[in-house]
């Protein structure tokens, strides 16, 4: 007697492998990070010098997915990561300062928030593989030698994740100090890059 399988069986057997075409649609359809521009017009260095930071210019309203309230701040939250970043690599006197006022430094970090998205956190949790929710931060802005009033350092930074269960606030918040993090990282490599060129 012929022994027949079980339709349980056959698609144990098959059924995974006629599911690989979706998965492949899901990965290719995951939108991947845009990638980091960093560009340097005038060789300089920030060693010995003192650094200011001006909050940067963020609107609440274009955040999305997010309470407004909790993301109204991001402008001074990165000013000041920058300048505890600064702070730990041995700069003198990296300082955020406020429009008005009157404080001598050498060089000016100053920048914008154009996109502040909290995703969707049940995506993130049921198709982190795939990208799908992923929170996004996006920056602009410029590092500026006082004396000469010119730019010497520009950079547009963006952050997500996909592959976090926070909730959207708190997601966004890390991108942001991922973000102040790396535009700290770009002024200190100009300081190993100018000394390496003077050796």
């Amino acid at each position: 007697m012929k022994k027949m399988s079980s339709p349980h069986r056959r698609f144990s057997q098959w059924g995974w492998l006629g599911m690989i075409p979706i998965w492949v649609l899901l990965l290719a359809c995951a939108t991947p990070r845009p990638p980091d521009s960093i560009v340097v017009p005038t060789p300089f260095s920030s060693a010995s010098k003192s650094v200011l930071i001006l909050p940067f210019s963020f609107s609440p309203a274009i955040a999305t997915q997010v309470n407004q309230k909790a993301v109204q701040n991001f402008g001074e939250a990165i000013a000041f990561d920058i300048q505890s970043n600064l702070e730990k690599t041995g700069l003198p006197r990296p300082l955020v300062i406020y429009p008005g006022e009157e404080v001598l430094g050498d060089l000016l970090i100053q920048g914008r928030i154009t996109r502040v998205s909290g995703g969707n956190r049940w995506h993130r949790i049921f198709f982190e593989l795939f990208g799908f929710g992923a929170t996004e931060v996006k920056v602009t802005g410029e590092v500026i030698d006082l004396y000469s009033s010119t730019p010497v350092l520009g950079f547009g930074l963006s952050r997500g994740s996909g592959f976090t269960w926070r909730e959207n606030e708190a997601a966004v918040r890390e991108d942001l100090r991922q973000i102040a993090e790396e535009v700290s990282r770009a002024l200190i490599l100009q300081n190993s890059l100018n000394h390496q060129g003077g050796q």
